[in-house]
């Protein structure tokens, strides 16, 4: 009785944070073979935070719903480019031809200059959290993925060797999103 009683609310529980993690963003979609779509999609977010967007939700197919709530599927293979406006306001574009070939997963393009700044977001196959990899493409169309276990700061000194004073930038400073994108500009200038 006791444990009937367990397993009841803890479905009750589990059921109470799955609904209300979903939302719909509008997006523009070129498609691979340039066709423009003005699509509505279901995105997941956060569980707390609903203005977080859980970009798993967007990397390897988009669901589309229209108006009747009615669904369709697009997946990342068939998707040129994709952008739209975040939750919280943020202009974000990802891209599904990557280096030259169609992919099986969107990459977020967060930088387009002489070096290109790419994430790509995957689901960890234990505990199904997202796994980040930066993915940095030089002028000479040479890509460098940087994942868990590489060191950001020795790879974008390498990047940028051929600016010498972005190395003592780079050597003291937090690489956070902003600061890569700081040094990715002055690399530009």
């Amino acid at each position: 009785m006791k444990n009937t009683f367990l397993l009841v609310l803890l479905i009750l529980f589990n059921q109470l944070f799955c609904i209300g993690q979903s939302s719909t963003l509008s997006v523009k979609v070129i498609l691979t073979n340039n066709d423009t779509l003005i699509e509505k999609i279901r995105v997941q977010t956060n569980l707390f935070h609903h203005d977080l967007l859980n970009e798993l939700s967007v990397n390897k197919r988009i669901i589309v719903v229209d108006t009747f709530n009615k669904r369709g599927i697009i997946k990342a293979t068939d998707i040129k480019k994709m952008t739209f406006t975040d939750f919280k306001q943020k202009e974000r574009t990802f891209i599904g031809v990557f280096w030259g070939s169609y992919d099986n997963t969107l990459k977020e393009l967060l930088y387009d200059g002489k070096i290109k700044w790419y994430k790509e977001y995957n689901r960890n196959n234990y505990d199904g959290s997202a796994v980040v990899i930066n993915i940095f493409v030089d002028e000479k169309n040479e890509m460098v993925r940087i994942g868990l276990f590489t060191n950001i700061k020795k790879k974008l000194k390498e990047l940028t060797k051929s600016k010498s004073a972005l190395i003592e930038l780079i050597d003291n400073t937090k690489l956070t999103d902003e600061n890569i994108l700081m040094i990715l500009k002055k690399y530009d200038e």
